[in-house]
């Protein structure tokens, strides 16, 4: 190799090395109609992959300086690497779809002729000046056909540039989603040799159909949820994601609330999530506990159903403020609850004990064995069902709603139960690891890695557990 050939291939990778990222974004054309030699400087998914990680880094520190909080390295380390691993994931999976759609429509089968007097000049040609077609692209019979996959994924990986506008808040992930979509089917176009609006038809069929199933199914079958508040601690922590089964009291037929194979009223004890009876855009999740003709009261913010105590079980103190915490026994279901410390009740909610009235304090009320604070009763009507949060005295339930006279949930405002935490991130933003993966309706499970003594407790509460007889309220008279 001659030396001005020599520099003339440094300078070809310097310019790929420092123009990748420019070329991709703001001249799609004239890059993916590069050869794969002079184009792949880097492989498709490590430039996603890279662009994911500065964005989402560069996000970070911006939150920071913006807000002011108090810089997490641990967080944006994770972080970003997270996103960028969702990023592989996603370039991967959209250039499956993209490149299956293709070959399931047969997409770029134009005639070319290949008689030996006509050489396709897109074909044969191996200058740089001139557009750069696969090899793939000629297929038997003399008709074009798309390329292979690595060319599509290539297409998905580049078409990742826009990404950087993210960190511009809602106006740039907008900009970001429609660049990055010309830029794929620009992309698609170039490599797979067939015309734009063919690109377009394929690229957002294959898209838009996995985008229309995903939203069917979370309209129908499962949808995703944040935990804003602590009103389920400790069952539910802030910044807990879950996922909630929309099957489970019976399909919703879309657009309506009329269920298919209606299994509802809810079990006592399921914890679900439904649409605030006084403000229907605003989703609320907590306990169901009491049902259609029971009779509702608390004492203390323990609950009595039909006359009936809910058993419990002392665990111990919990948290920074040393809240009491107990296992709640009720039906088939066990269950952690929360007593925040009460200058009224200093020794929990099951003190101080009474046979009368007389017992009581002033502005106490004895109820089943117990003086305190009592709530009730409440007549739970047809088709509704009333509900508690596990954190008792810290919850907007039941109990205090239609300005404290109490009210319950109507079935067509249920939309799901609870399954499973999927994603936790704590107050500096960083990913709490002992909460991902915990099933909401299992055993109960004690958040924070808690001490071996307070751990011991719940397992004895567990193992101790009334028989079933002594855990299920009785008929409403």
């Amino acid at each position: 190799m001659s030396q001005s050939d020599h520099e003339s291939t440094s300078a070809d990778s310097r310019e790929n090395l420092g123009t990748q990222w420019f070329d991709a974004t703001f001249r799609p054309r004239a890059f993916f109609s590069k050869t794969p030699e002079k184009r792949n400087r880097r492989q498709p998914i490590v430039f996603a992959m890279g662009v994911s990680f500065v964005t989402a880094v560069v996000g970070a520190v911006l939150a920071v300086v913006l807000t002011e909080e108090q810089l997490n390295v641990a967080s944006l380390i994770w972080g970003p690497v997270v996103v960028a691993l969702a990023a592989a994931i996603s370039v991967c999976i959209n250039a499956a779809l993209v490149h299956g759609f293709l070959r399931l429509v047969g997409a770029g089968k134009g005639s070319i002729p290949t008689s030996s007097n006509v050489a396709p000049k897109d074909i044969t040609a191996q200058d740089s000046n001139e557009p750069y077609a696969p090899p793939a692209a000629v297929g038997p019979g003399g008709h074009a056909g798309i390329g292979e996959f690595s060319e599509t994924l290539q297409v998905v990986g580049y078409s990742q540039g826009p990404v950087v506008l993210t960190i511009l808040g809602f106006p740039g992930q907008t900009i970001a989603s429609v660049w990055g979509l010309v830029l794929l089917m620009i992309g698609v176009s170039c490599i797979h040799r067939i015309s734009f609006l063919r690109s377009f038809a394929v690229t957002f069929t294959a898209l838009t159909g996995p985008l229309i199933f995903a939203l069917t199914l979370r309209s129908g079958v499962i949808e995703a949820f944040k935990i804003p508040s602590g009103a389920m601690m400790p069952t539910l922590m802030i910044g807990d994601h879950i996922f909630v089964n929309k099957l489970v009291y019976g399909p919703l037929l879309p657009g309506s609330n009329t269920r298919l194979f209606s299994r509802l009223p809810p079990a006592r004890g399921d914890v679900m999530v439904f649409k605030f009876p006084e403000n229907k855009a605003q989703d609320f999740i907590k306990r169901a506990i009491a049902l259609p003709g029971d009779k509702l009261e608390a004492i203390n913010g323990r609950p009595i159903i039909n006359d009936w105590l809910v058993p419990h079980c002392y665990v111990g103190e919990f948290g920074p403020a040393q809240d009491r915490l107990y296992v709640e026994f009720l039906e088939d279901k066990s269950f952690l609850t929360l007593y925040a410390q009460d200058g009224l009740q200093s020794k929990g909610p099951d003190e101080p004990t009474c046979k009368d009235q007389d017992d009581c304090a002033i502005g106490q009320t004895c109820r089943v064995g117990i003086c305190g604070h009592h709530q009730g009763p409440f007549k739970v009507g047809p088709n509704e069902v009333w509900v508690m949060g596990d954190n008792r005295l810290n919850s907007h339930d039941s109990r205090s709603w239609r300005g404290g006279q109490g009210a319950g949930v109507p079935f067509e405002n249920i939309k799901g139960r609870a399954m499973m935490v999927w994603m936790s991130f704590g107050a500096s933003g960083g990913i709490v690891s002992d909460r991902l993966f915990v099933p909401i309706m299992g055993t109960p499970i004690i958040p924070g890695n808690p001490d071996k003594t307070l751990q011991s407790a719940l397992d004895k509460c567990l193992r101790e557990r009334p028989e079933s007889a002594k855990t299920t309220p009785p008929l409403p008279k």
